[in-house]
């Protein structure tokens, strides 16, 4: 029992010097981290979307009844709007909203004076 709670008082000794700030700026950065790795997949899968759509082109001159013309159309265009995905948030984002601004992302700012005791 007693090596049950020394790890929880210990545990509940160093979550108690983090605030809330912190646990936020934690989460924000995890997010953003996020963020990158579906814009980094979306690129990627857009990117073999098209390789299928160029493919599905070429089975569409070897045998045209069995591939309709509007499947390779069809990859290539989520191809390219999978690739171009990340870009186009961002523009829509500051054309929405305005130019001076950040919108459409994963990332913020400000979360270290969440937690903080001084009044500004």
């Amino acid at each position: 029992m007693r090596y049950i709670i020394v790890p929880a008082i210990a545990a509940l000794a160093l979550s108690a010097s983090a605030n809330i700030g912190n646990m936020a700026e934690s989460i924000n950065s995890t997010f953003t981290q996020i963020a990158a790795l579906v814009g980094g997949g979306a690129y990627l899968v857009g990117l073999i979307f098209i390789v299928f759509g160029l493919f599905k082109f070429k089975q569409h001159r070897d045998n045209p009844q069995q591939i309709p013309i509007g499947t390779p159309f069809t990859l290539l265009g989520v191809g390219v709007l999978l690739v171009f995905l990340p870009n186009l948030i961002d523009q829509t984002g500051s054309t929405i909203f305005s130019s001076g601004t950040t919108s459409g992302g994963a990332s913020g700012s400000g979360f270290d004076d969440i937690g903080s005791t001084s009044s500004s």
